[in-house]
């Protein structure tokens, strides 16, 4: 996904917090000129990719650190799950 605002074009987001975190700045600009509100429907569908992208990553780091397939995965998804909770904290600033 490649975010474009006014004159900005970002790159392709390889994380999921790198990816929440530009959505959170978008919404930040749109809500600061309006009153009220602003907030993304979907958003967890639009991040899904982020997440599978980085349990894949963390999935084959761990298989440098564990030899039981089990344990590999079992990292990995708790890895991601944490890192699911830091965009949580990023998209509520």
């Amino acid at each position: 996904m490649v975010f474009e605002w006014a004159m900005l074009t970002s790159s392709r987001q390889k994380s999921i917090q790198t990816a929440a975190a530009q959505i959170a700045q978008i919404i930040a600009n749109v809500a600061s000129n309006q009153y009220g509100g602003c907030s993304a429907d979907r958003i967890d569908e639009l991040l899904a990719p982020y997440a599978k992208k980085n349990f894949k990553n963390i999935l084959k780091d761990a298989e440098r650190w564990f030899e039981d397939s089990s344990k590999q995965e079992e990292y990995a998804w708790e890895k991601t799950r944490k890192d699911i909770s830091r965009c949580r904290a990023i998209s509520r600033v």
